[in-house]
């Protein structure tokens, strides 16, 4: 019995470093930094334990850990080790990538330091902070406390409407992701308009300045001619109002007189160009119309001189004129075969038979047409009308 304690003893204590009588493999890995690390911590192997940390040894520069594995494990030279933290308390493991069999098997090799990477504590991050930053978060923590101290009720109607919150934001995630919202063109726009505005920034400090100046204007007397102005606004926006309700037909007229008055100006439009050369082309015969009214000057004079003999007729020709309107207007119906005599004339004129002679013969007419002809009644045996009315020749085929 007191042979299996002091075994049992000896076993309690030698534990820790692996089963007695197990074969084990061991790998040599750098570190710039061991950190919390320490002797018993596990090595995992794809976030399994597979073995633990057996002795650290510390250098200058580096810190050489030597890691316990099973016997049958292999780790190649392409292995990569990183010190990842296992709690917030400070413990610790090694994760271990054992690498590939094309590298070749590490065997009594230490992996390099620039395959491991050290575990980054928070006290070496705070150190990146100077004195000033480390008070200034702290104090914005305790401000941040106990701002959040007296919310507790609007914390929690926060965290109750946070699914629906999450769902809208969900949502507009979706639209802008869409390729109808197109928001990479968007945002090209965005950065054009960036880039205006940049170009831009002198002219807009100019605009401010002027807006500045505008505004302490306004101001002047502590904003009393303001205050007055828009005091009297609304009066004067009603009489405005009215105004523009009475200009309202004026300008219904206006439209109307331009929409008439459109055809013709294109059409003056359109004549513009043909005047402009009439008028480049008339400088000419412009320029010689004084030489032409001093010749004219002599026959004028002369003109002057008829005209005040003829005036004693005028009283006498307008008399006449208008004497003359009734058998005129009685005349003026039958133009139109007063032309056609004098057209089938020529026509007939025109025209020789083969002896020489003209179609046309003029004859004395003899029998009784001669004499039923000098008659108001139409004669019984002619078939044409010796009166006929306007027209009506030119329709009977010029009988």
């Amino acid at each position: 019995m007191l042979i299996a304690f002091v075994v049992a003893l000896l076993v309690a204590f030698t534990v820790q470093k692996g089963v007695p009588f197990k074969h084990y493999s061991y790998v040599n890995v750098e570190f710039a930094d061991a950190g919390s690390l320490r002797v018993g911590d596990d090595v995992r192997v794809h976030s399994v334990r597979e073995g633990q940390v057996n002795k650290i040894t510390v250098g200058d520069s580096r810190a050489v850990v030597r890691l316990q594995l099973p016997g049958d494990a292999k780790v190649y030279q392409d292995a990569t080790a990183t010190i990842r933290a296992r709690s917030a308390l400070g413990q610790a493991y090694v994760d271990l990538q054992p690498g590939s069999p094309d590298a070749g098997d590490i065997g009594t090799e230490t992996l390099a330091l620039s395959r491991t990477r050290s575990q980054e504590q928070l006290d070496t991050l705070l150190d990146v902070f100077d004195k000033q930053t480390r008070a200034r978060a702290s104090q914005a923590a305790r401000s941040a406390g106990v701002g959040a101290s007296g919310h507790g009720d609007d914390l929690s109607q926060f965290l109750a409407n946070a699914p629906d919150t999450l769902t809208d934001l969900g949502r507009v995630s979706e639209t802008l992701a869409s390729d109808q919202t197109d928001l990479p063109a968007t945002l090209d726009a965005a950065a054009t308009l960036s880039r205006h505005i940049s170009s831009s920034s002198d002219e807009l400090a100019r605009l401010v300045t002027s807006s500045g100046e505008v505004l302490g204007s306004l101001a002047v007397d502590k904003g009393v001619p303001l205050r007055n102005v828009l005091l009297r606004a609304p009066g004067t926006l009603a009489d405005a109002r009215s105004a523009l309700a009475e200009l309202q037909e004026p300008i219904g007229a206006t439209t109307d007189a331009v929409r008439v008055l459109r055809p013709g100006i294109k059409d003056l439009a359109r004549q513009t160009p043909d005047l402009r050369r009439t008028l480049n082309s008339g400088t000419k015969t412009l320029r010689q119309v004084p030489s032409v009214a001093r010749l004219a000057e002599p026959a004028v004079s002369s003109l002057a001189d008829t005209a005040s003999d003829l005036r004693p007729l005028a009283p006498q020709f307008s008399t006449a004129v208008v004497r003359a309107q009734q058998p005129l207007q009685a005349i003026s119906s039958y133009g139109n075969n007063a032309g056609l005599f004098f057209d089938w004339f020529a026509d007939a004129l025109s025209q020789k038979l083969p002896n020489g002679n003209h179609y046309l013969r003029l004859d004395l007419v003899t029998g009784l047409t001669a004499v039923s002809g000098t008659l108001p009644i139409r004669a019984p045996l002619t078939t044409r009308n010796p009166y006929p009315s306007p027209y009506e020749a030119y329709h009977e085929g010029g009988n």
